[in-house]
């Protein structure tokens, strides 16, 4: 069972690369840890923020909220960044760009980092959709002078961020983080429990999900969440006070991240071989890198509500991205791949155990997603 006094002084110890650095701060939420790479890398209100613009409008509207000015680079549909589009993009205000790595699957950035380095701007890293094992023994290296990660998204927790420092030159004087929350011994010994039943006793599972039905836990809304950060900034804060809450970052330090990598992969080879036989549907990369642990599948269908539907009825938690940023999603003309790929790209979760539910709830599973493709559809 997990080493809670040991967690208090060495909590490093059980984290994977590069999480387990010296330079990383933890926060709430992913857009948190983006906005104080801002800061850490001196850019203030009313700078200009190089985004791409097939980008969540929740995360764009945070930033502007805190006086940011956002100009959003184009992506071609293959989720690639427009490289030429980004250097007309940039002026005098040009301050930081953000490349992000959509659902995990790495993309070559070296040239955006030249570009950066040429105009004395700040690179951003997007590891949002990223689990932290695909740094481990492999020749991938960040090339940001920062990287974020989401580890609410990439582990299905509710709370759970990072931010890397990866360039010498942007000291972390300045940035602040919430405290990291202390697990008690009666904590640990209920998760640690709770956890070995449900991965080797799988008969427990449909208790504790009949558990949940009588005991839902509190979700907040969007609208909450950008209540709390709005409150945190008013002290010159910039996160939430609360900070990862202690369940969540009990799970952080539990995973077993080479388990969770080798699914996924599994999840990952299995679903993409199944689509090949759909006429409905052309999965982006049907060959994963052999270091990356992408969050999701991407695919590309005519029809995104019907083959939502279709693969929901088949147990596979498919779903659509969420909305553009409103200046690209009313300017389809200017931003003609971003607006393409709202429309016509749904992800498929490669989580073990998790499956979107109606009304968005995450519930969980006794079978995989490779044993619900198998059975459904006879393959192997």
């Amino acid at each position: 069972m997990f080493d809670v006094v040991r967690q208090q002084k060495d909590w490093r110890n059980f984290l994977p690369e590069p999480l387990c650095r010296k330079a990383v701060y933890f926060y709430r939420y992913g857009r948190e840890a983006l906005l104080q790479a801002l800061i850490a890398g001196r850019c203030k209100q009313d700078d200009t923020i190089l985004l791409p613009d097939y980008f969540c409008s929740e995360i764009s509207a945070f930033l502007e909220r805190h006086g940011f000015h956002i100009v959003y680079y184009k992506v071609n549909n293959d989720l690639r960044a427009d490289e030429d589009h980004v250097v007309r993009c940039i002026d005098d205000s040009c301050k930081a760009l953000v490349a992000v790595h959509f659902f995990g699957i790495r993309q070559d950035m070296t040239g955006l980092r030249k570009i950066c380095r040429h105009n004395n701007m700040v690179f951003i890293e997007d590891n949002a959709h990223c689990l932290p094992y695909h740094f481990q023994n492999s020749d991938i290296t960040l090339l940001g002078d920062f990287a974020v990660y989401s580890l609410r998204k990439v582990l299905s927790v509710s709370s759970g961020a990072a931010l890397v420092v990866n360039n010498d030159r942007f000291k972390p004087t300045n940035i602040m983080q919430p405290p990291l929350p202390r697990i008690t011994f009666i904590q640990n010994s209920v998760w640690g429990i709770k956890n070995y039943l449900l991965e080797h006793v799988p008969q427990t599972i449909p208790l504790f999900a009949a558990a949940k039905t009588l005991f839902p836990p509190q979700i907040l809304d969007s609208s909450q969440h950008n209540d709390i950060l709005e409150d945190g900034c008013s002290n010159n804060i910039y996160f939430s006070r609360t900070g990862i809450d202690p369940k969540s970052w009990h799970r952080i330090l539990t995973t077993d991240y080479i388990r969770v990598a080798a699914e996924r992969r599994e999840n990952y080879r299995h679903l993409a071989a199944w689509l090949v036989n759909r006429q409905d549907c052309h999965v982006l990369y049907p060959d994963l890198d052999k270091n990356a642990c992408p969050q999701a599948l991407p695919v590309l269908v005519h029809d995104a509500p019907a083959v939502i539907a279709s693969l929901r009825s088949a147990g596979i938690g498919a779903r659509p991205w969420p909305h553009l940023p409103a200046c690209v999603k009313n300017n389809p003309v200017r931003h003609v791949h971003a607006n393409y790929l709202a429309n016509n790209l749904i992800m498929l979760p490669l989580g073990s155990f998790y499956t979107i539910r109606e009304q968005g709830c995450c519930t969980m599973e006794r079978d995989s997603l490779v044993d619900r493709i198998s059975r459904a559809y006879g393959i192997r």
